[in-house]
């Protein structure tokens, strides 16, 4: 049993010994027999780093830590509860993917854009603003662009070869002109510089039978000019003043260019 100072006491009866004599007490030093026949046996008691409950003690975690994880868990409860309260508002919303329905923000808008459309035709083709944008005439170009009928055309100050030209047309969402009449072949005349000659849409095709095609497709009309002559493969068509002939190049030599785009409607 162990005391109040910390040490363990060992009851145990004392065997009587048949020569008469007792065991000396000082030889151990670990054991003591006292006066009712009992002997005590006195050790240090053995430090258990264990707590009570058998588990070991760590070092205590800091105030500071603890106060970190749980706003660090309350923060993520949080951000979750954000998450699913925004797709259920998206799911539920007019106009969105999932709701596959316009609401009342896009008829708005719309309304909005025909009505600028309307102040748009008022200003630049002095037409009627309650007019409609399906049977509307109003139509303009690009700056820089000169406007005839239903095409927008830009004749060039730099030169290049036949392809460039095109090449140069084709980024601008155009091509390089196209003539159909005397009338577009007229107003070519009046946009162009007296002098240079200028690359048109027109050039010999690759195949055996060498006709000029325009860049369309279609084959040239020889009521508008005289089918040149004498043509061989890489020939491309530039005009001249008179604008009553074409004139073959190869098509790498570098001249000026027009190109042709339709209008925009409003």
């Amino acid at each position: 049993m162990e005391d109040e100072e910390g040490y363990t006491a060992l009851n145990l009866q004392s065997r009587k010994d048949t020569s008469g004599t007792a065991s000396p007490s000082g030889k151990q030093g670990a054991a003591v027999e006292e006066e009712d026949g009992y002997t005590a046996l006195n050790r240090r008691p053995k430090r258990d780093s264990a707590s009570p409950t058998g588990r070991q003690d760590g070092p205590p975690c800091p105030r500071r830590h603890l106060i970190a994880l749980w706003i660090g868990y309350i923060g993520n409860v949080i951000l979750a509860a954000a998450v699913i309260a925004l797709a259920l508002q998206l799911k539920g919303k007019p106009g969105t993917e999932a709701g596959r329905s316009i609401g009342p923000c896009s008829e708005n808008c719309s309304a909005a854009l025909e009505n600028f459309r309307s102040r748009l035709r008022s200003g630049l083709c002095n037409q009627n603003p309650s007019s409609s944008s399906v049977n509307s005439t109003c139509k303009f170009c690009p700056e820089h662009w000169r406007l005839h009928r239903d095409k927008c055309y830009w004749p060039s100050a730099d030169i290049k070869s036949w392809h460039e030209s095109q090449d140069y047309c084709s980024a601008r969402r155009s091509h390089l002109v196209v003539i159909q009449d005397k009338e577009e072949k007229e107003f070519i005349q009046n946009i162009t510089v007296p002098g240079p000659r200028y690359w048109i849409g027109l050039s010999l095709s690759s195949s055996p039978e060498n006709k000029w095609v325009w860049i369309t497709g279609l084959q040239i009309d020889p009521n508008l000019f005289q089918e040149p002559k004498g043509a061989t493969r890489n020939s491309c068509a530039a005009i001249k003043d008179p604008m009553n002939t074409i004139t073959v190049d190869k098509c790498n030599t570098e001249r000026r260019w027009v190109c042709q785009k339709d209008t925009t409607f409003l």
